[in-house]
């Protein structure tokens, strides 16, 4: 478990492995957060993953606010030793609180545990705020990998790199 600080009187933010008994949550949270951006959570069929978690990622994370889901994270196997981030969502009204930064940090350090050399996603070009962050992080534009219909933005993390690049500070 990761603890954040919280800017409540409560218990912090905690990003917690995903365990089985929270599956209803988490699909009711994936339902919300997919509608405040105006999507549909499609269960049954494009995103059918989320039916399976434990099978379907590597790793799957949990953000909490006390009790509540608020955010997710998750990494799963692409080909050989390349991974991919997948399901980087917060709730809208706690942008803005390096929630983000947090769930992406805890799943660069998981590949990274996992010896894992690239870290790859894919996103739609609208989604401003995770370009930033992403680009922040040190991400950069490739060309599809996938045949996700929906995204049109593809990027890359070296992780080989990073690595190196934090051996030398």
């Amino acid at each position: 478990m990761v603890s954040l600080a919280n800017n409540t009187a409560h218990q912090p933010y905690a990003i917690r492995p995903y365990e089985t008994a929270h599956q209803q949550e988490t699909l009711a949270f994936l339902s919300s957060v997919f509608a405040e951006s105006g999507k549909v959570f499609d269960i049954c069929g494009r995103h059918c993953m989320y039916a399976d978690i434990t099978h379907n990622f590597e790793r799957f994370w949990l953000l909490f606010d006390g009790r509540a889901i608020i955010g997710t994270a998750a990494v799963r196997a692409h080909k050989g030793t390349v991974c991919e981030l997948k399901a980087l969502y917060i709730l809208q009204k706690y942008y803005g609180q390096k929630l983000g930064y947090a769930l992406l940090q805890t799943a660069i350090a998981f590949a990274q545990s996992r010896r894992f050399t690239s870290l790859l996603l894919d996103t739609v070009s609208s989604s401003i705020r995770a370009l930033k962050l992403y680009e922040k992080m040190g991400f950069r534009r490739i060309p599809r990998y996938n045949d996700n219909p929906y995204a049109d933005i593809f990027m890359e993390l070296n992780l080989t790199e990073l690595q190196s690049q934090a051996g030398e500070t």
